[in-house]
């Protein structure tokens, strides 16, 4: 699988999400009736105000997950980006969130929305926040003045 990489138009940011992270996302795509949302964050380095996304979480035992909801509990979530921090030398850090929906090609909810920013004003800083559907993924950065679809990229 290929890295993906995405460039806001209006503010010129670019996203790049490691081949990796894509990988682990899509084997949590919610194909089967009974099949659970997932989620996790998404961890990586900030290059100005670029993104670029390393590594992601899987679903943990703790996280609340049924057809159509995902809610993530930290432990688990907090080590994983605790020991990226600490290995990368506090390079790595939290850039954002992503779970699935099970639809073709998803877009976030009400609650995606109010969810998002919460995160955005808990850490003061720009996030990526990816929708993981069956055959897309929808990809945005979110800030204080809203969220900038940055496109729904199709799976291949």
């Amino acid at each position: 699988m290929q890295p993906l990489a995405l460039i806001d138009p209006g503010s010129g940011r670019l996203v790049v999400v490691s081949a990796l992270v894509i990988e682990l996302v899509a084997r949590y795509k919610q194909l089967k009736a009974g099949d659970p949302e997932s989620g996790g964050i998404l961890i990586g380095l900030r290059r100005g105000e670029h993104f670029e996304i390393t590594a992601a979480t899987m679903p943990q035992v703790d996280d609340k997950r049924t057809r159509f909801r995902f809610e993530r509990v930290e432990r688990g979530h907090a080590e994983a980006l605790k020991k990226r921090w600490a290995v990368s030398m506090g390079a790595e850090n939290y850039l954002g969130e992503w779970h699935t929906h099970p639809e073709d090609h998803p877009s976030p909810s009400s609650i995606d929305v109010t969810e998002w920013q919460r995160a955005v004003k808990l850490h003061n800083q720009p996030l990526v926040m990816l929708i993981v559907g069956r055959k897309s993924t929808y990809v945005a950065i979110v800030c204080h003045l809203g969220q900038t679809r940055l496109q729904t990229v199709d799976h291949h």
